[in-house]
């Protein structure tokens, strides 16, 4: 993540807060009296809003490997750029509420595209529509998986004998 980071910096300005690549200092944008102190959760969450993009990359590309970085970005307006999960989108409110980085051949595809929706007002919407239009149908069986014990869940898949291909979520048909 760091060396495709890096090369996308090459193409686009990126402000890096975190540990990777850092260039700015998260103290720089708020008080430092978060949740945490100094860069702590609600500073962070704080300065998301400023963005139009948020480079949600994941320290591992492992299938079903999606972390709160993504939703990060989500729950503040944010559209995320993703690298981790190939099958993300499979654990996104709407399939264009993300922006795959790995779909494209290059970071510098990735930066013109980018730089293509910073100034496209209407093409960046289309990433926040499902704010409007509600979430996928995928998605609310996602949240509904949560509604029931988990170790419940775990039961009734091992009763069904599914496997990971199976989406009945520990749900019997």
């Amino acid at each position: 993540r760091d060396e495709y980071a890096a090369e996308l910096m090459r193409h686009m300005p990126v402000d890096s807060l975190g540990d990777c690549l850092r260039n700015k200092r998260l103290e720089d944008f708020v008080s430092g009296r978060g949740t945490w102190g100094a860069g702590g959760w609600d500073d962070i969450m704080s300065v998301l809003p400023r963005y139009k993009f948020y480079l949600a990359f994941e320290n591992s590309r492992a299938e079903d490997y999606v972390t709160e970085r993504v939703y990060h970005a989500l729950s503040r307006g944010v559209v995320p750029v993703y690298l981790g999960a190939p099958n993300v989108r499979e654990f996104m409110p709407a399939d264009d509420a993300v922006i795959v980085a790995s779909e494209y051949a290059t970071p510098h595809d990735l930066a013109r595209h980018l730089k293509h929706l910073a100034q496209d007002s209407d093409a960046y919407a289309r990433h926040l529509r499902w704010k409007d239009e509600g979430l996928s149908e995928p998605f609310e069986r996602l949240l509904q998986l949560g509604e029931s014990d988990p170790v419940q869940r775990m039961a009734r898949k091992l009763v069904h004998g599914c496997d990971r291909a199976c989406r009945c979520g520990g749900r019997l048909r």
